[in-house]
């Protein structure tokens, strides 16, 4: 009898087998893939750990005191403040930083009480370190000291003086006045 030619084509038989095999691969390095990734780790021969000892983190402080306070009042009223002079506290101010980093002082603004407002917009104000025990007045018709910031070491003090005067262009209906300010201080910390 006759053979009858087979339809399978000799390729297509080669194609099974290859395809088992690589469908093999395949499922084995899905599975040690996902074994890895479970682990979250190396599968290494020799492993060790430690329990970390507890850690205590504080913030550290800044901190700047004026004579040894927070807040100071400083009493000008026994002084008489004519037109275009100044008055001064003799004894400087003692500026101190009581923090734990180093500190730079800038920007030192003034606020008026509302009550002064009448005295306010013939008065000037300068805030800067002292260069001698005492503090003295700037001359008449020269210009007060501008403010230039203050570097301050860990528990530095530096001292500072204080100067209010009244302008040469001040009416005669300020005479008897009073104004009371306060002057705030801008202190930031210095970064090594």
């Amino acid at each position: 009898m006759p053979r009858t030619p087979r339809t399978d084509s000799p390729s297509k038989a080669r194609v099974s087998p290859i395809r088992a095999i690589l469908s093999t691969v395949a499922v084995f390095a899905g599975g040690i893939l996902l074994a890895v990734t479970a682990a979250g780790g190396t599968y290494a021969i020799w492993n060790s750990s430690a329990p970390a000892q507890g850690a205590t983190l504080a913030s550290g402080t800044t901190g700047l005191t004026v004579n040894n306070l927070t807040s100071v009042s400083i009493d000008l009223t026994g002084s008489t403040l004519l037109p275009g002079r100044s008055v001064v506290q003799s004894a400087p101010l003692q500026f101190k930083n009581t923090g734990v980093t180093p500190l730079r002082v800038t920007s030192p603004s003034t606020v008026f009480t509302p009550a002064s407002a009448d005295l306010q917009p013939h008065l000037q104000i300068s805030l800067r370190p002292a260069v001698a025990a005492t503090c003295t007045v700037t001359p008449e018709g020269s210009p007060l000291p501008a403010f230039t910031p203050v570097n301050f070491t860990v528990g530095q003090t530096v001292p500072m003086c204080l100067e209010v005067r009244l302008l040469s262009t001040a009416p005669a209906s300020v005479q008897d006045a009073t104004a009371a300010f306060t002057i705030n201080l801008v202190a930031t910390q210095v970064r090594p």
